[in-house]
């Protein structure tokens, strides 16, 4: 039994469409697969390239406006730590204070340091400040301490009448003599401290120390 026709004009077509049958399967086989595989590959990179891309744009963006802030933050800091006073100034704060006292009308009776509290780049002093005056000029010169060239914290603890009479009375419109407790913290810079801070940045910018044995 033959599996092509006898008549040589069908056989003919049937080898003709099974010609045609193997073009299409060797073209799509070796050749258009291949190429559409290439081609969706190459769409897939291309994809993932373009949100590189864009992630790349939008980190140098962030980036910059890190940046900016970083500059302000520091510029920030740079005036903060102007207002900071030095171990030196501390007598003359504290003249300050009296000074301002007297323009408010009150007189500082009293200055009693508190122990230093240390910190990582300053420490920070208290003084408990008894002032004698009246009610509204102890808050003019709270105000006034606060407005200092120098970073000076006051906190008004306590206000008592300073003749006996009642809380009410030293506290109304007659405004009588009072005696207020005054906390100040002050914000220093001491001289060791930064003496220290120089020295250990001298030491970072001079590797040949650093590597000395």
């Amino acid at each position: 039994m033959t599996l092509l026709p006898a008549d040589p004009a069908r056989r003919n077509a049937v080898l003709a469409v099974v010609l045609a049958l193997s073009s299409i399967y060797f073209v799509r086989t070796y050749v258009y697969s291949p190429t559409v595989a290439t081609a969706d590959a190459a769409r897939l990179r291309l994809s993932e390239l373009r949100n590189w891309n864009q992630r790349a744009a939008q980190e140098v963006r962030d980036g910059a406006g890190l940046g900016r802030r970083l500059a302000a933050y520091q510029s920030h800091a740079a005036r903060l730590e102007r207002l900071i006073a030095e171990e030196a100034e501390l007598g003359g704060l504290l003249e300050a204070v009296s000074h301002a006292a007297r323009t408010a009308g009150a007189d500082v009776a009293s200055v009693r340091p508190g122990p230093p509290e240390a910190g990582r780049f300053f420490e920070l002093r208290s003084y408990d400040v008894q002032v004698a005056g009246s009610y509204h000029a102890i808050g003019r010169l709270a105000t006034a301490v606060a407005s200092l060239d120098r970073i000076v914290v006051p906190r008004v603890v306590a206000v008592v009448p300073a003749d006996g009479s009642s809380g009410t009375e030293a506290l109304g419109t007659g405004d009588p003599r009072t005696l207020a407790a005054v906390v100040l913290r002050v914000p220093v810079v001491p001289a060791g401290m930064e003496a220290a801070d120089d020295a250990d940045a001298d030491d970072a910018d001079d590797p040949a120390e650093t590597s000395a044995p």
